[in-house]
């Protein structure tokens, strides 16, 4: 038997909900890892059924919680807040959860120099040393140069 899960995402779409293959017993109120858009993104399991779509279904790449984080009341609070507010479905269901539980993203950058020292040219040293003269404090700095000039070198050291 084939369950099919509706999964809430914290973005900003107009859909509340994308269906997706779920093993049998996963439960409602879970953080998944589904492919959206040709990302994996993460979301929230709000309802499971076995009413096969007319549309083809990915499976979720990954079940994230072994426990529901979110109860039942608080999903259906957050179809509530849909309507009353500007928001999805998902970013209603995300504020409900815990600051614990939830994942801080952080965006890896490729590396250009594959292990490789950087060499920087004379400008660029003089701009990593003035961002390096202000580690620890308050301050910003304006790096200008067009795409391709080599402002990232100074910011990855």
């Amino acid at each position: 038997m084939i369950y099919y899960a509706e999964v809430a995402f914290d973005l900003p779409v107009e859909e509340d909900t994308f269906t997706y293959e779920v093993p049998q017993n996963t439960p409602i109120g879970v953080r998944v890892l589904a492919k959206l858009r040709n990302r994996e993104e993460e979301g929230i399991i709000v309802s499971i059924h076995q009413n096969e779509p007319n549309y083809k279904v990915l499976p979720v790449v990954k079940i994230i919680d072994k426990a529901s984080i979110v109860l039942r009341e608080q999903i259906d609070l957050a179809y509530w807040m849909k309507d009353q507010y500007i928001a999805s479905l998902g970013e209603c269901i995300y504020k409900m959860i815990p600051a614990g539980r939830r994942q801080v993203k952080l965006e890896v950058f490729p590396s250009d120099s594959e292990g490789k020292p950087v060499t920087l040219s004379e400008e660029q040293e003089v701009a990593t040393q003035n961002i390096l003269s202000t580690f620890g404090q308050t301050a910003v700095h304006l790096l200008f140069g067009i795409t391709g000039s080599g402002k990232r070198k100074c910011i990855s050291i």
